[in-house]
């Protein structure tokens, strides 16, 4: 089954977060996970998004994967292109290395941010979120998903297809397998 995820990570927050936004084209259907990651680094949050979305994707039976990112040292880091200095970075990397060998087929793009805006505002949603209390939180269906869903629910009038507008970005050639 072939599938899409778009990812992005927040690090310049009390707590760093990660999102994505999975489709399975299949089934149609979209999942949306954001999850909190404590004091990270953005470029940390960025790997931990790409292994959110390639966890996500194997959940959903996702089996042949396209996942896109507004970091172009994280794409270009993980298909080998640029360099990882940091031993951190380097077991991060590792970890999606390993994970994508589940699938039949894997790569990772980079996309302008234009292309990334729903997994971003969950995370940022997500970081305010978290500046509330216990007593403010709704832990059963939390803002930050019922936002996402919300747009991207296909009898909404004005929902987005954001995996449709991804057809039309020009793919980096230096791209290749995760």
């Amino acid at each position: 089954m072939k599938g899409r995820a778009i990812v992005d990570g927040r690090g310049n927050c009390p707590d760093g977060a990660a999102a994505a936004v999975v489709k399975n084209f299949e089934t149609g259907e979209i999942t949306t996970k954001a999850v909190s990651l404590g004091a990270i680094s953005n470029n940390e949050a960025e790997y931990e998004a790409v292994i959110l979305g390639i966890e996500t994707a194997e959940l959903m039976g996702i089996d042949e994967l396209e996942i896109f990112s507004d970091s172009q040292i994280i794409t270009h880091q993980i298909t080998g292109v640029f360099e990882v200095r940091f031993p951190h970075l380097r077991k991060l990397r590792m970890m999606c290395w390993v994970k994508g060998r589940k699938f039949k087929d894997i790569k990772i793009f980079w996309v302008r941010r234009q292309y990334t805006k729903i997994p971003d505002q969950m995370c940022k949603d997500l970081c305010a979120e978290e500046k509330l209390s216990d007593a403010d939180r709704d832990l059963e269906n939390p803002f930050y998903e019922r936002e996402a869903q919300e747009q991207l629910r296909p009898d909404n009038p004005e929902s987005i297809d954001i995996f449709a507008d991804l057809d039309n970005v020009k793919k980096d050639p230096l791209d290749d397998k995760v």
